[in-house]
């Protein structure tokens, strides 16, 4: 008996369209920007072993992954070659021409140095008014850093000051490339007491952008008045702007602002990534909803503790050094199983502002994590003007100076 065969119809209306999740496959050198713009939602990109530079806008619900967790790099660092020239007139000075764009995020071997942000300030190991903490009225002496650097626009140069006799050149020096677009909104103390808080944008054009401060009374109508110049650190290297985004296994390193900038999205997950070389490893904005960060490990770089810099305090703010892996600004956080050390304040949990009231009431959730090498609080949580729905359970909180 012979067997036929049958076929089953399914009938599809005419106005129905199916798409189906392509994988696409990357190699260093290959464009991840491009792959994103042309990917469809629910698509996979997989990055093969090796650096990759730039940053990434994510306007879509992708997935990026490594092929092999942790041996895939995305990175903001400048790929060009460098020559460090020794400074005749000044010992253990040297520096690198031809930059031309803010450099304000510059590591010696995985080690922060210092901006002075200006050369005159770098020569007089001085800053100010205005640059820290403690808001000073004059010019604040900081002649403790052992590594300390500053980018002279007038010249397109690079100065660094290396604490002892060796060679830059012989060195991994990283700093920041060219791309500084993006915009990255933080809460901001603002006022009487500490205790009136702003979303202020630190990441606009023109490269010096004033934050006004007040105490008492209001913006508009101000008791007393200050402006402050917070320097342009803007720099994303993943920057997502869509629900429904997953990341996975990546190396993210050397963000001159954000690692990954989360915005407004909903239902983001980044599993396995390790996060290096950055002013905020993770931002998210305020009506960002269910974000999971599991299993990855946040490393600042270390900070300028070593050497006896002990006035962190005072030097917190400039922007090369304050250092905070997590600012989590929404709700509904999943935060589990991470190894977070090496910043100042290690977790900034924001709450629902309010201004945005409209925002669901949903529970975060931190547990089961490892906390060390904080210089300030393990967790600040600064929800002076918001609602704060957490709970903070099962860590491992060590080596810190306060754990709340």
């Amino acid at each position: 008996m012979s067997r036929g065969l049958i076929f089953i119809g399914l009938l599809i209306p005419a106005s129905t369209s199916l798409t189906f999740a392509v994988t696409h496959t990357l190699r260093p050198g290959d464009g991840i920007q491009e792959a994103i713009e042309s990917a469809m939602p629910g698509d996979t990109i997989i990055l093969e072993n090796g650096v990759f530079h730039g940053t990434l806008q994510i306007t879509k619900p992708i997935t990026i992954k490594a092929k092999n967790g942790g041996e895939a790099t995305v990175t903001n660092r400048f790929s060009g070659t460098l020559n460090w020239i020794p400074d005749k007139s000044s010992n253990q000075n040297w520096y690198a021409e031809g930059i031309d764009w803010p450099v304000n995020w510059l590591l010696v071997n995985g080690i922060h140095a210092f901006d002075y942000r200006t050369k005159e300030n770098f020569d007089k190991r001085e800053c100010g008014p205005y640059w820290s903490k403690g808001w000073q009225r004059g010019k604040q002496s900081y002649t403790a850093p052992p590594l300390y650097f500053t980018h002279d626009a007038d010249t397109n140069r690079v100065w660094l000051h290396m604490d002892d006799d060796r060679n830059p050149n012989h060195l991994t020096i990283d700093f920041n490339s060219s791309d500084l677009d993006g915009q990255t909104l933080v809460q901001k103390d603002l006022g009487t007491g500490w205790n009136q808080q702003d979303i202020v944008v630190v990441s606009q054009n023109p490269p010096v952008y004033p934050v006004i401060m007040w105490y008492g009374g209001t913006r508009e109508h101000p008791d007393f008045a200050r402006l402050m110049n917070i320097p342009k650190i803007c720099g994303n290297v993943i920057n997502i702007q869509s629900d429904d985004v997953h990341l996975e296994g990546l190396r993210i390193h050397l963000a001159p602002t954000v690692g990954v900038e989360v915005n407004n999205s909903k239902n983001v997950s980044i599993q396995d990534c390790y996060f290096s070389g950055y002013q905020y490893a993770i931002n998210t904005g305020y009506q960002c909803e269910r974000l999971s960060v599991t299993h990855c490990e946040f490393d600042g770089g270390r900070l300028l503790t070593y050497g006896n810099h002990t006035d962190f305090n005072l030097i917190m703010w400039n922007h090369s050094t304050y250092v905070n892996p997590i600012k989590f600004n929404g709700v509904g956080l999943k935060f589990h199983h991470n190894y977070v050390y090496e910043g100042f304040d290690l977790f900034h949990p924001r709450g629902r502002h309010k201004d945005f009231s409209h925002v669901p009431n949903l529970r975060s959730d931190v547990a089961y994590n490892i906390w060390t090498g904080g210089i300030d609080n393990a967790v600040e949580f600064d929800g002076v003007e918001a609602l704060m729905n957490l709970r903070f359970h099962h860590n491992l909180v060590i080596n810190q100076h306060d754990a709340l």
